[in-house]
């Protein structure tokens, strides 16, 4: 498994710090979405070997509840499989 680099670490924190994950992620304010797209974006500017489950992990670790970490998890993936696509040129994209 990979670990978030330094930079990576820091927008999770600064997610985790701000957000209100105490129901959840049913409840995230949408500036919360932003940050969390804002460390997605990042990992996938820099081409970070992130799985969804590594950013799981990094989450449970910074005292995220399992399954609000896992759901994040799914939207990382979601997030970088869009992001992936969108890099693709538009004739390959079918």
């Amino acid at each position: 498994m990979a670990q978030p680099d330094e930079q990576s670490q820091r927008l999770l924190s600064a997610f985790k710090q701000q957000a209100n994950l105490s129901t959840g992620v049913s409840s995230l304010h949408p500036l919360d979405w932003e940050r969390f797209d804002d460390f997605v974006i990042d990992a996938h500017t820099r081409g970070l070997r992130l799985t969804s489950e590594d950013v799981t992990e990094a989450l449970v670790t910074l005292r995220v509840s399992k399954d609000a970490a896992r759901n994040l998890g799914s939207h990382y993936h979601d997030g970088r499989a869009l992001l992936k696509r969108y890099d693709k040129p538009r004739g390959e994209r079918q």
